[in-house]
């Protein structure tokens, strides 16, 4: 999920960043991302587990986790809602590449915060990665999009334009990284939603990765 750049020197709590940064939004665009907010927090803790494990998938206990989460963020969920996170939570442990994004690895970090000096603004400024890890001695970036195609999208289409409206959010992940350490950073996007992983490549948009 994109956040605007925060300034280091005024760390603040998850909700009341979320807060201020939607208060001018309307009802329903803010509320989807705060389930998206919400499963971030969910698969942060899952990522600390062992994916291979079955008792994480019950339902009755991802809806505790998604009911304790979203209590302790003061975000009201209907019934729709709570549905909605749950299937994504199950179709991402269901799927190859969510499995491998969550495994719990060395080098692995979710909500990565990294500090970069603007030269815009000449101020000191850091973003958030939602999950990043080293995999074949490559650094990934993976980035979750709590949305899914419309009725009459496509899958192919949805993500082309996805990747094409986030490219210079991806691009500025890759740049952090590459200046703090050599690892060939890759990006991806990864939609809950749908289950779907996208590598973002500016010469190739869509590519497949094979998990091993």
């Amino acid at each position: 999920i994109r956040r605007p750049p925060r300034s280091t020197p005024k760390p603040s709590s998850a909700a009341s960043d979320v807060y201020k940064r939607q208060v001018i939004e309307d009802p329903e665009n803010l509320q989807l991302k705060n389930l998206g907010i919400i499963f971030h927090k969910l698969v942060e803790q899952i990522s600390m587990l062992n994916t291979n494990s079955f008792s994480i998938t019950s339902d009755h206990i991802l809806s505790t986790q998604i009911k304790r989460i979203s209590t302790k963020l003061d975000i009201q969920l209907n019934n729709d809602e709570k549905e909605k996170l749950l299937s994504a939570i199950k179709a991402t442990l269901s799927d190859d590449k969510g499995l491998w994004i969550l495994k719990n690895r060395d080098y692995a970090h979710s909500e990565k915060k990294l500090n970069y000096l603007c030269t815009e603004t000449n101020y000191f400024k850091s973003s958030i990665i939602d999950r990043t890890f080293v995999y074949k001695k490559q650094r990934w970036i993976i980035d979750y999009k709590f949305s899914a195609p419309a009725k009459d999208e496509s899958i192919t289409s949805f993500i082309n334009e996805q990747l094409n409206r986030h490219a210079k959010q991806l691009e500025h992940y890759i740049d952090l990284f590459e200046k703090i350490e050599r690892k060939n950073p890759r990006a991806a996007l990864y939609f809950p939603l749908i289950a779907r992983f996208a590598e973002y490549d500016k010469f190739a948009p869509v590519k497949t990765l094979k998990i091993k």
